[in-house]
């Protein structure tokens, strides 16, 4: 890729899991090194990704805070550095309770967002690797005090009924997914990939494609201005609003036939080798 062209980017989307991070959940020094010195060359660095604001946020502050993202494929867009909400679509009361007493009554696996809290059906290893994302190694969950996480067998124990997100259902634990599907398209909500362990309910009409035109236009910065980087089906909508599609190299081939750009792979710090060269180009 030519150095002009480089000189053109003035924001960077990259997806968190297999892309940001490595194989196992963890971001390298030499990611969190080259995007605080994308930083100073006046580009912008956000997150696209289908995890929640709170599973985020260690990571915002390795590198250094002042980051936005689109959480939760695209229902949260948000400003960390100013705590600001840029924008938020939830589902409503009636279709959280409708949607998960139908999940709890067939006994599927579920993990539930809101702003503020993570819901899940049972505590297990899995639930453990999830909470080991949100400090990243490095910090403790008493670092986070707005983060709350609740195992609930019932809708009557959750908090902020009419503020999730998301419901996500694993689609490795034998869940019918054709029948959540309906039960979604029942209530006016859509069930969509979330990546490759979950298929998710979301609010009409969100995706990562929706999070990024908003986060676009709180940054004043074009499609044209814009490098998306990731490595999953599910990353085609944030390939869809940037010029520059960036694939990792451990990317799936769906994603790889739409990409213009290639780069390493998650365990050999695919993203800040991009950055780099973007970098390089300004100096």
């Amino acid at each position: 890729m030519k150095k002009e062209d480089l000189k053109k980017i003035k924001l960077v989307v990259a997806d968190v899991d297999g892309t940001l991070v490595d194989s196992r959940s963890r971001i390298s020094q030499k990611t969190i090194d080259a995007v605080r010195e994308l930083k100073k060359t006046g580009v912008k660095f956000a997150l696209g990704t289908g995890r929640s604001n709170n599973m985020i946020e260690a990571l915002v502050r390795l590198m250094g805070g002042d980051l936005c993202s689109l959480s939760n494929n695209g229902s949260l867009v948000y400003d960390h550095g100013k705590k600001k909400v840029i924008y938020i679509k939830t589902l409503s009361r009636e279709q959280s309770e409708a949607i998960l007493n139908e999940i709890l009554k067939n006994g599927w696996d579920f993990i539930s967002y809101s702003r503020t809290h993570m819901y899940y059906s049972h505590y297990d290893s899995f639930i453990e690797r999830k909470l080991e994302q949100v400090t990243q190694g490095t910090f403790e969950l008493s670092d986070f005090p707005d983060f709350c996480f609740k195992e609930i067998t019932s809708f009557d124990q959750i908090d902020d009924s009419d503020q999730l997100l998301k419901i996500a259902v694993r689609n490795d634990q034998r869940a019918d997914m054709e029948k959540i599907a309906q039960i979604a398209e029942s209530v006016g909500a859509e069930l969509k990939n979330s990546g490759e362990k979950f298929e998710a309910i979301f609010p009409q009409g969100i995706s990562k494609q929706s999070g990024m035109r908003k986060l676009q236009e709180y940054l004043s910065v074009t499609k044209e201005e814009t490098a998306a980087i990731g490595d999953f089906d599910n990353d085609l909508p944030l390939f869809a609003q940037a010029e520059y599609k960036v694939a990792m190299g451990n990317a799936s081939d769906v994603l790889k036939k739409q990409a213009n750009i290639f780069t390493d792979s998650n365990d050999e710090d695919g993203v800040a080798n991009f950055l780099w060269k973007i970098i390089e180009a300004h100096k």
